[in-house]
């Protein structure tokens, strides 16, 4: 894993509040590739409504999907509920870019937290509410225990494909916390070394 002396662990940002356009829009809109394209748009001071939305209509996300399938990826994601927000996504190199989103919802008491897919997959992680938001090491905690980066690499794994070819299948991003990302790509990176080296795997 992570030399976690190189990550601040203790790392806890704000959701809400002022924020400049560029995390507005990466922590609301659903479409991996769009959201992309929003968050550059807004750093130009540029903007598109249909590109910065939180949500295609049902007919334009029929025809861009019908384009490439990786303009799908998280197209399908539950629509975000009032006061929410999303802290984190796990995308994966799929043929359909696959998403898996972690948001926080502003409640009475602080945040109520929850993982949702375009598959309707349930996710069993704690903590679900917190008084103030989550810690770097809380947010990868629940990423490791739900096996969203884990899980899918080593089901490829299983399936035949290299350990070069799927140590970076899934990625991990966030406009919240910005050593996330760096976090699991050296996370990534130890576990393609050590199953490399690691006598009589492959």
């Amino acid at each position: 894993m992570s030399k976690e002396d190189n990550f601040d662990l203790e790392f806890r940002p704000a959701y809400f509040g002022p924020e400049d356009l560029q995390k507005h829009y990466g922590a609301r809109v659903k479409g991996e590739l769009r959201r992309q394209a929003a968050m550059d748009m807004a750093d130009a001071g540029d903007f598109d409504e249909e590109v910065m939305s939180s949500k295609l209509s049902e007919e334009h996300r029929e025809a861009v999907g019908a384009v490439h399938p990786w303009l799908m990826g998280g197209e399908y994601l539950p629509d975000f509920m009032e006061k929410e927000v999303e802290i984190a996504r796990v995308t994966l190199a799929s043929t359909t870019m696959d998403v898996t989103s972690i948001r926080a919802q502003k409640s009475d008491d602080g945040y109520t937290f929850r993982i949702v897919d375009e598959y309707e997959n349930e996710f069993e992680f704690v903590p679900k509410t917190s008084a103030r938001p989550l810690s770097l090491r809380e947010l990868i905690r629940i990423i490791d225990d739900c096996e969203l980066v884990t899980g899918p690499r080593d089901m490829n794994l299983e399936g035949g494909c290299t350990p070069e070819e799927i140590y970076d299948f899934a990625t991990v991003t966030s406009v919240f916390y910005p050593e996330l990302s760096g976090y699991f790509s050296e996370a990534n990176e130890a576990w393609l070394v050590s199953d490399v080296s690691a006598p009589g795997t492959h």
